[in-house]
């Protein structure tokens, strides 16, 4: 049996529902209702492998000598969707193309699928539309044209220095903050980031992530993070992550992952200190599912829209015994242990007036079935979070942040902004627990010039009861080149 044999057989079930659930739709009480009805019924064509029909309005003389207005439906061709042809300099996988548009080969020709094709085409970081999409009907089969030029997306920014570590042997240190991100170099839409910062004597900070969506020609990817963490001489973190996220509607997806994360004590002195000691080595395995859901009018700029997302993860934590302390050290510890961890947020984007917007964001996360050690808790501060701190300056078992952000956009990747964010977190560990209500406030802009993204923000930030002081303000500021 084929579609065309399948979609009449469909439309008369539709028609024998109807004739029990509402008046005949073919016939109208007056004949005011005919551009309503066959809009509706148009659409629905149209969008069930009909792209030609037609409705059209007659008039019956029944026996009774009344007339009486009645709609008459042409279906005309049954069309299939056959392909999609690029056009353009960009270079980019139909793999992709195909899930990521909601579109494969022999599909139902569907009107308000090609209709929404631009603007899902406007949403991917590494391509402009050079003009809009049309379709290219031949007999009873639809060819999809889409346009597209590439577009500046990789970035770069960073510095580097040499900072003296000791005076008398000329012992110095690399410190710096380097970023690179690269977008559908391999030509299958993924994205790779890498970013390194070092802003302590001994500590480092390196952060590798990889992500393919829509493998095989399907909703499916993959991708994989490296975290490596370095507190100074206290400890070293090595966090492994996969998962596999599945894409539905624009830019949202539900993701299963795995998640390993290896701690390891540098000073064991840090052990020894006590019995109850707030640091441990330890393995940690979770299995855990993100959904993360975007509607937003603009991917890179946005005026109005939500961006949200939501993580689950439970698992086991082993502590490893350290072969510089005593074995009886860790006679009264639990050894194994279920772990779980919550963490969300939702950013909303509100226009207020002509370009003006107001940006509220929520946030917040928690690691539940403690004792928790130093060494395993969230990391808060910087530009993603709190402004106004070094980033991973508040370490954290429980956290609720929250931020108010009022820009002025103008331009498509540019805008002026005031900031306030603020919060509460618990740090309870095993022998120790603090509470604080940190905050931060400042302004910036962010300024596409020609070489890429141009962004200077100033941000004052108070915690522990310290006052404000502008000497320890921050200030980030650099070029993000794009190539």
């Amino acid at each position: 049996m084929n579609f065309k044999n399948l979609n009449i057989i469909l439309l008369l079930f539709l028609l024998v529902q109807n004739l029990y659930a509402q008046p005949d739709p073919h016939h109208l009480d007056s004949i005011s209702q005919y551009p309503e009805r066959a809009e509706s019924i148009l659409r629905s064509l149209e969008n069930h492998g009909y792209p030609f029909a037609s409705v059209t309005l007659q008039t019956l003389d029944p026996d009774n000598g009344n007339m009486t207005p009645v709609i008459v439906i042409d279906s005309n061709l049954f069309v299939t969707f056959d392909s999609i042809v690029l056009k353009g300099d960009v270079k980019l996988s139909k793999n992709f193309l195909y899930p990521y548009l909601g579109l494969r080969k022999g599909m139902v020709y569907n009107e308000q699928l090609m209709r929404a094709v631009d603007a899902k085409l406007e949403e991917l970081p590494f391509a402009t539309v050079a003009q809009p999409s049309g379709v290219s009907f031949v007999k009873d089969k639809a060819y999809l044209y889409i346009y597209l030029n590439a577009r500046r997306t990789n970035q770069f920014d960073g510095y580097v220095g040499l900072v003296p570590t000791d005076e008398r042997t000329g012992k110095v240190a690399v410190q710096g903050d380097l970023s690179l991100a690269l977008q559908n170099i391999f030509h299958q839409g993924e994205s790779i980031g890498l970013h390194w910062y070092s802003s302590e004597r001994k500590s480092q900070h390196l952060d590798l992530a990889i992500k393919f969506p829509y493998l095989f020609r399907t909703r499916f990817g993959i991708e994989g993070t490296f975290l490596l963490d370095k507190k100074d001489t206290s400890y070293l973190n090595l966090n492994y992550h996969i998962g596999i996220p599945y894409a539905f509607l624009n830019n949202s997806y539900i993701e299963p992952y795995f998640d390993y994360t290896s701690s390891s004590i540098l000073n064991p002195e840090l052990l020894r200190f006590d019995s109850d000691s707030s640091f441990m080595d330890f393995r940690k395995t979770l299995y855990g599912i993100k959904l993360h859901f975007r509607k937003l009018d603009y991917l890179f700029n946005p005026r109005k829209g939500v961006d949200m997302w939501a993580d689950l993860s439970a698992g086991r934590r082993r502590i490893l015994p350290n072969s510089h302390v005593p074995s009886e050290f860790y006679d009264h510890l639990t050894m194994q242990k279920t772990t779980y961890r919550l963490s969300g947020s939702i950013q909303g984007y509100i226009p207020i007036w002509k370009c003006f917007v107001l940006a509220p964001r929520v946030q917040a996360g928690s690691l539940l079935a403690g004792p928790h050690y130093f060494n395993e808790l969230f990391k808060l501060g910087g530009p993603g979070f709190i402004r106004g701190f070094n980033p991973n300056d508040i370490y954290a078992s429980t956290y609720l942040l929250y931020s108010l952000e009022f820009r002025y956009l103008f331009g498509k990747k540019s805008f002026a902004n005031l900031f306030f964010d603020g919060g509460a977190y618990e740090q309870q560990m095993n022998n120790a627990y603090r509470f604080d209500t940190p905050f931060g406030f400042g302004a910036g802009v962010h300024l596409a010039v020609r070489s890429g993204i141009f962004y200077l923000e100033y941000a004052l930030g108070r915690q522990l009861g310290n006052p404000i002081s502008f000497k320890t303000g921050k200030i980030h500021f650099g070029v993000q080149v794009e190539f």
